[in-house]
């Protein structure tokens, strides 16, 4: 099963380093600051629509299990 307090991420466009991120501040975050060299990352909400759906559906299904 996928615990949704694992660390997930994303790397960071302007040095490549790990963002670690968890599956609900994907979710419920607009800004991540990257750990390695201070870039501001902000989601676009309307644009990542189907992207963030995804992830809440993937967040329920894990609960349930």
């Amino acid at each position: 099963t996928m615990d949704t307090a694992q660390t997930t991420g994303l790397t960071c466009p302007k040095c490549s380093g790990f963002i670690p991120l968890s599956l609900g501040q994907l979710l419920k975050s607009r800004e991540f600051l990257c750990p390695h060299c201070g870039l501001r990352l902000t989601i676009a909400r309307k644009p990542s629509k189907q992207a963030v759906e995804t992830l809440e559906k993937t967040k329920v299904q894990s609960a349930k299990r």
